[in-house]
């Protein structure tokens, strides 16, 4: 998700530059080729960028390879959803800021976060049957967030189209109270989850 994922794709699309008067740091959900139970996950390799407290920090995260089939350990499972949502943190970024503003560029901004969240989701429920119970449960907790978030974010989107702006920021407050928990979500998940 660098400032977009699902819920963070909408929240932090919508809060840090998809903007909402209530800013907060937010998380990203998604970013990688996600791996189904029949194609191949790649290897995880590469910088991460972490929240530490309003800054960003990068760091290594080291390579792990992922079998294309089969069942995954709890390492093996990390690095593929850190993939996945490394690809669709940088799709979302493409993509902009919603802004503050209810108008019909906004709208188009969050429907189109809101494809990319919905990509991130299929592949992280794909890849969930071939994790250990823990990574299971840790990656439904946070698709649950990116969910919840996607329907405020379709609320936003009809309330911007209509220009109703009352509405609109209220479904903009209303994601970034979210936003926190599901940041937390997504780094027990992998680190590209929550990355802000």
């Amino acid at each position: 998700m660098g400032k977009a994922g699902i819920a963070l794709l909408l929240a932090v699309a919508i809060l840090e530059g998809c903007g909402s008067s209530t800013k907060s740091s937010g998380s990203s959900l998604l970013s990688g080729t996600v791996p189904t139970t029949t194609a191949p996950a790649p290897a995880s390799t590469g910088s991460v960028a972490t929240p530490t407290g309003g800054a960003t920090t990068t760091t290594t995260a080291p390579t792990v390879l992922v079998p294309k089939t089969g069942a995954l350990t709890s390492t093996e499972f990390k690095a593929a959803a850190n993939q996945i949502c490394e690809r669709v943190d940088g799709e979302a970024q493409s993509v902009g800021i919603a802004g503050e503003t209810a108008d019909p560029s906004a709208a188009s901004k969050l429907r189109r976060l809101e494809k990319y969240s919905e990509q991130a989701v299929a592949q992280l429920s794909a890849l969930e049957s071939r994790g250990p119970a823990a990574a299971q449960k840790t990656d439904r907790e946070f698709l649950g967030f990116v969910k919840d978030g996607d329907a405020i974010g379709a609320r936003a989107a009809k309330d911007a189209d209509s220009r109703n702006q009352a509405d609109y920021t209220h479904q903009l407050v209303k994601l970034s109270a979210i936003a926190g928990d599901e940041t937390a979500a997504g780094n027990a998940l992998a680190p590209a989850c929550a990355q802000g």
